[in-house]
């Protein structure tokens, strides 16, 4: 007989499993190959394009009614993960409406994101001028 003191030790194993995997992303109709260097370099074309992008997190902002997310990208993997194995290639921010808990979106987290090319930004990365 199980008691309660027993299955209440369960129930963490049991939630930390069922958080092992995250949601199947949803890349119909997404670009798989573009990086973020050359939507930058031909934005014009690829304005409102749906992508499939990843790679590390190197900061996050709480806005009013969103939250902002700078992302190192890496190249994906068959499972659409980042592979920081290999090189990085470019910076891109993510804008997500609402608000993200940034203890959870912490820098050095990997991350995959579906979205679509709404803009570019002008930043810097340390001291040097940079085109997100």
């Amino acid at each position: 007989m199980i008691t309660m003191k027993r299955l209440l030790s369960l129930i963490p194993v049991l939630l930390l499993c069922a958080c092992a995997t995250g949601p199947k992303l949803d890349t119909a109709g997404a670009q798989m190959t573009l990086t973020p260097g050359e939507a930058v370099q031909q934005f014009d074309a690829f304005r409102n394009e749906k992508v499939v992008w990843g790679g590390l997190i190197v900061d996050g902002t709480n806005l009013e009614g969103a939250t902002r997310l700078e992302i190192l990208a890496y190249p994906l993997g068959d499972d659409n993960r980042p592979d920081t194995q290999r090189q990085p290639f470019g910076r891109f921010l993510v804008r997500k409406e609402g608000y993200l808990e940034l203890s959870d979106y912490t820098p050095g987290r990997t991350i995959t994101v579906v979205g679509t090319l709404t803009d570019t930004r002008e930043g810097r990365v340390g001291q040097a001028p940079y085109t997100y």
